[in-house]
């Protein structure tokens, strides 16, 4: 058997031990410096996330700068006070990237003691995306910090004009009001787009025959239809595509609720009451093999998550 390379045993040693807190010393974040926030948090600790579309990275020039590579935006910023720990990294992400809690509650959960232990030492307790890391790791962990309520002035977790926002909550703690949607199982974030006029609307519709928007419809249903069908290995005649349209139809405009969404999984698949106990996931027959646009939650998450969303 070939001898491993030296050069290579720590690489593989990282790779065994990918979360270990002992890598996190100064010099390790000096060796990996080039890449800030979000892309850096990704590649160093939250490696299992989804991946991100925009990527931050410092070099040294006067003004940052954007660039399109690969479907992938990435900004590089002046060579600035590069951040010297998980929590400085996450800090420059709040304060200057869109802001990702997939790999936040990732970081969470990976690096917990590490952060906890940040979180009680940091000298800006009133600093204000200080305060709202401080509350997404205790709501996200159910962990409380031993840390002080602080007195100052509330603020918002979520910027209204930036991102779509749900009910409030006032939590004294850090003096914040959380606009999550969700609950700490289930927060999805948005972020809000160009708005469409109502001028807009209005001439969209008079210059779109009704007809061709009825067609369009129809075939998005049906092609939708031939490819669950196509997946699930199902033989339906046109009476059971029919019916299959309509019981989609008909839960689009039903509440959300455990009963509504278990009743048209029996309907559809004949399943049995409950959530689903196998893995699953979204997508399409293309006549290169089946594309896949989203895997499901693993069975054991499901019930805390569709509580979340309910």
């Amino acid at each position: 058997m070939e001898e491993l390379p030296r050069s290579r045993i720590p690489e593989i040693q990282r790779s065994l031990r990918p979360y270990s807190p002992t890598r996190f010393t100064p010099d390790f974040f000096d060796e990996h410096r080039g890449s800030v926030g979000v892309c850096w948090l990704q590649r160093n600790v939250a490696q299992r996330s989804f991946r991100v579309h925009h990527s931050s990275y410092m070099w040294h020039q006067e003004s940052p700068q954007q660039s399109l590579q690969e479907e992938k935006f990435h900004t590089t910023y002046p060579y600035v006070d590069f951040p010297k720990s998980l929590l400085d990294h996450l800090l420059w992400h709040f304060d200057n990237e869109f802001i990702n809690l997939q790999v936040t509650y990732i970081v969470f959960v990976n690096e917990k003691e590490g952060i906890k232990y940040a979180l009680e030492n940091h000298p800006h307790a009133t600093n204000s995306n200080f305060r709202r890391i401080w509350f997404l790791f205790e709501f996200m962990t159910g962990i409380t910090i031993n840390r002080p309520a602080i007195s100052a002035d509330p603020i918002l977790l979520m910027d209204p004009k930036t991102y779509v926002t749900g009910r409030c909550s006032f939590h004294p703690r850090q003096s914040i009001t959380n606009n999550l949607f969700g609950s700490p199982a289930f927060f999805p974030i948005l972020a809000h787009t160009a708005p469409i006029t109502f001028n807009k609307l209005i001439a969209a519709c008079i210059n779109t025959n009704g007809d061709r928007i009825i067609r369009a419809k129809s075939y998005v249903t049906k092609k939708d239809a031939r490819s669950t069908f196509k997946i699930e290995r199902e033989e339906k005649d046109l009476a059971g595509q029919i019916e299959w349209q309509r019981n989609i139809g008909s839960f689009l405009v039903s509440d959300l609720n455990r009963e509504t969404i278990q009743d048209l999984a029996q309907t559809i698949h004949h399943r049995d009451a409950g959530w689903r106990l196998e893995e699953v996931y979204v997508g399409e027959s293309t006549p290169n093999g089946e594309k896949i646009h989203h895997v499901g939650a693993r069975q054991d998450d499901l019930n805390d998550l569709m509580e979340g969303i309910i």
